[in-house]
């Protein structure tokens, strides 16, 4: 979930923030800026994570590269042929067929 700290924006306020933490909702704080200088905004995304009781281990963008790419998961339906071929046992479509002609 975003908290956009933009000034103009705030749309989510502490108390959206507490119950996002508490139903494990992991937060983004973004600034949605489009200069350098909008980059100071990100004050006011901090100050209110931290009214919503925001910690820095809810926060996707304070997670190493690392922990931030392993913790993404795959889209839907993206795993790849042979990963689904080797998910399901040598010989078991075979035999699920010959099972069902009987």
């Amino acid at each position: 979930m975003e908290c956009n700290a933009s000034p103009e924006r705030l749309d989510l306020k502490d108390t959206h923030l507490r119950m996002a933490k508490e139903r494990g909702v992991k937060i983004v704080i973004s600034t949605d800026a489009h200069t350098t200088r909008g980059l100071a905004a990100m004050r006011f995304g901090v100050t209110t994570a931290r009214r919503g009781w925001i910690e820095k281990k809810d926060v996707i963008n304070t997670l190493s590269t690392e922990k931030l790419l392993g913790s993404l998961r795959p889209k839907p339906g993206a795993a790849s042929r042979g990963k689904l071929a080797a998910t399901v046992a040598p010989g078991a479509r075979g035999k699920a067929k010959r099972a069902g002609s009987k």
